[in-house]
């Protein structure tokens, strides 16, 4: 069976982890300093959609950690509109 977002969040939760990455720039400092209530909120908001690169097999902290890791890579990604963006 496929994972969801909540099962995400449980996991990210219990391994003391950020679920929308630890990621460090100016623009992402706010998630940084109230983690807890964005993932929190990303959950209520998303609970059972389905994280689209997971195998059938994959167990919950690699599928959580693949996330967490692709958020960091889209956030690198775009670092530089984001940050104009949030200098404007």
């Amino acid at each position: 069976m496929r994972k969801t977002v909540n099962d995400m969040y449980k996991n990210s939760v219990s391994n003391n982890k950020k679920l929308l990455s630890n990621y460090n720039a100016p623009f992402w400092a706010e998630y940084l300093l109230n983690s807890e209530r964005y993932d929190r909120l990303f959950r209520r908001k998303y609970l059972s959609f389905r994280y689209f690169l997971q195998e059938y097999d994959e167990d919950i902290t690699t599928i959580t950690d693949n996330f967490i890791d692709d958020v960091y890579n889209h956030l690198l990604a775009n670092d530089k509109k984001y940050s104009e963006l949030f200098r404007v």
